[in-house]
């Protein structure tokens, strides 16, 4: 049993990189030498038939099928069988052992360490299973069809589980080529100014740096659904670079349409900000995102603004009409419209 879970467990590192693990003691094993290389002998696919099947492939299955089939012969009282059927099998694996040294010798010119380790260890079995068990080679047909039956199990469950792991794989490197590519600074800027600047509407609403030239200007609705997330964007790039931008917040709402609670919220926010400065600004703002009670909201910020400020909203509203932005949130870097085609989350790191 030492034998199986020590060749399952190398066999496993061998295919590290199709389950998407890291391990600096493995890649120091596996590339020791300048002519050692895991990667190279276990991926390589100079032979056609490794396309299908590889050293791995066959490692796995078979050293899983022993594990459970030394399980199920034990609880079935019936080990002697067992033995017999892996003294075959063993004895049947050595001209594949030689075919794999002579792969990694002649064919791929690199040795893979894990691979010899597993060699060595299935020749320990073999020479176990020769010197300290006294087997024959009578086998009833029963024990045959059970181990046979394991054996095309852990075939098929492999084989569907590897396919998963590959395409899980494949999706992970497409998504870090995608990422790469959306945050290629370069490749963002064109896209930016493909479009033409635009002469946003003044706002009271901003924070941050005042007098930095890198302005972020959103235009968004406390009664909007995605909005939420894309203040909290905000906040969490203002947080980080605080003292290199300013953020302008216009806030759209159609005042001849709107109720006076409603109205009340928006001129409660100007308030907010002009008298308490930015910090109470973004929490009333957070709150009333997390509430979205108007009744509640107005307990906890009880402020009574005056219509000062209706002017100014019907003017910002009347502009995103007159510009066709009649989607909330949109956002603008120096006055240039954030790519509808780049994901917002992206901005924090562009």
């Amino acid at each position: 049993m030492f034998f199986q879970l020590l060749v399952f467990f190398f066999s496993i590192a061998a295919l590290k990189d199709l389950f998407g693990t890291k391990s600096t003691l493995l890649n120091s094993f596996c590339n020791m030498t300048s002519s050692t290389s895991c990667a190279n002998v276990v991926d390589s696919t100079k032979w056609k038939i490794f396309e299908v099947v590889n050293f791995s492939d066959l490692s796995i299955v078979f050293f899983v099928s022993q594990f459970l089939g030394l399980l199920v012969f034990l609880f079935s009282n019936n080990v002697r069988d067992y033995f017999t059927i892996q003294k075959i099998l063993l004895l049947i694996s050595i001209p594949i052992l030689f075919l794999s040294v002579y792969y990694q010798k002649f064919v791929e010119k690199k040795w893979c360490p894990i691979c010899m380790s597993i060699i060595s260890i299935i020749l320990l079995e073999l020479g176990y299973l020769a010197l300290l068990q006294n087997i024959t080679f009578t086998i009833l047909t029963k024990a045959v069809i059970i181990f046979g039956f394991i054996f095309l199990s852990i075939t098929l469950i492999w084989s569907n589980l590897k396919k998963l792991l590959t395409k899980q794989k494949e999706l992970k490197e497409y998504q870090l080529k995608a990422i790469r590519f959306e945050r290629n600074y370069d490749i963002f800027k064109s896209s930016l100014f493909s479009k033409n600047k635009v002469r946003l509407p003044q706002s009271l609403l901003l924070v941050g740096n005042k007098e930095s030239k890198t302005i972020i200007t959103v235009i968004s609705s406390p009664f909007c659904s995605h909005c939420k997330g894309a203040h909290k964007l905000i906040e969490t790039i203002l947080k980080k670079h605080y003292n290199d931008l300013q953020i302008q917040i216009i806030l759209k709402t159609n005042f001849e349409t709107e109720n006076e609670e409603r109205k009340k919220l928006f001129r409660n926010l100007i308030k907010i900000y002009q008298q308490n400065g930015e910090s109470d600004f973004i929490k009333a703002l957070n709150d009333w995102f997390e509430i979205k009670n108007l009744r509640e909201w107005f307990s906890l910020f009880p402020i009574d603004a005056t219509i000062e400020f209706d002017e100014m909203f019907s003017s910002q509203y009347k502009w995103c009409e007159e510009n066709d932005y009649n989607f909330t949130p949109t956002i603008f870097v120096n006055g240039f419209e954030y790519p509808k085609t780049y994901s917002r989350d992206n901005l924090e790191f562009l």
